[in-house]
């Protein structure tokens, strides 16, 4: 709010940050440094946004404070794109209750003192295309998946001036770009973390910053690809169509849970989560009939 934004390309390669990873969390950091008018260009792999959805829908609590610090307005930018929840539910596996929270009492809903203490539903990319609508298009570039960087220390010349980085990140198309700052925002399978610890490997200065930051443990800790650990559970997510679906649902029997709220005022989503091998669950990922049996009979 009224900070006068220096343009990507009219600024140096020392002011500029550069964000690989389109999804939200991208998408809020580039928010972020555009209401501080610091010279930013977002960087996603895809070739457009409808390329592929963003996922499940997230419920905002905490990330709703986060939302205002941004600029946006509950009621005004948010409420439209989602649902908001007034009533959570809980039954055993027989389908007695077991309890339930909400609505707010009579009293509250009718002095309007309810307001904004209901849960907010929605979809992951409702909520990216709310993020995006407050960017300059310009700064956000499809189809460049990044394929390495390099950094070079630039020294200022004085005695008592520091030095600092200028970061070139190369995209797979050819493109090149310099920077004093890149952020990878690119997911769990990450390509700049990939080649942050690859790169930590070769250089003691690297790791030991790392460490010292808490970025990194030991050299035994540095993923070999992407090294990550199965939590013996496996999670199958649907959505279904329900007209006026304002409440959140679930039904437990202490090893099987079944958890559904819901996505937009039309549909509701849910969760089936119950424990399985690493084996079991990759057998039927590849398996859609197999994957909906087995989802049935749990």
């Amino acid at each position: 709010g009224g900070v006068r934004a220096l343009h990507f390309n009219d600024a140096s390669p020392a002011q500029r940050v550069v964000i690989v990873g389109g999804g939200i969390g991208g998408a809020a950091l580039a928010v972020a440094l555009h209401n501080r008018g610091i010279p930013y260009r977002l960087y996603e792999k895809d070739a457009h946004a409808a390329v592929r959805k963003q996922g499940y829908a997230l419920t905002l609590q905490q990330g709703m404070s986060i939302m205002k610090w941004l600029g946006f307005d509950r009621d005004k930018d948010m409420v439209s794109h989602g649902a908001i929840s007034n009533l959570h539910a809980s039954f055993a596996k027989d389908g007695s209750s077991l309890g339930a929270y909400g609505p707010p009492p009579v009293a509250e809903r009718k002095s309007g003192r309810d307001k904004g203490k209901h849960n907010l539903h929605i979809p992951r990319t409702a909520l990216r295309d709310v993020l995006f609508g407050a960017l300059d298009p310009d700064n956000i570039v499809w189809g460049h998946e990044i394929e390495d960087y390099t950094e070079r220390k630039v020294f200022m010349g004085g005695v008592n001036q520091p030095s600092h980085s200028i970061i070139a990140a190369t995209f797979s198309n050819g493109v090149k770009v310099e920077c004093g700052l890149l952020v990878g925002a690119d997911g769990i399978y990450s390509r700049v973390r990939s080649l942050m610890y690859s790169k930590a490997q070769s250089d003691p200065n690297l790791w030991s910053l790392m460490q010292a930051r808490g970025t990194a443990e030991s050299r035994d800790y540095a993923p070999k690809g992407d090294n990550l650990h199965f939590l013996d559970l496996m999670v199958i997510l649907g959505i279904a169509p329900e007209p006026n679906c304002h409440t959140q649902k679930q039904w437990v029997d202490g090893q099987t849970r079944c958890f559904t709220m819901p996505y937009n005022t039309s549909h509701r989503m849910w969760q089936l989560s119950f424990p399985s091998s690493e084996v079991a669950a990759i057998r039927h990922t590849g398996d859609c009939v197999a994957l909906k049996s087995l989802a049935l009979k749990q």
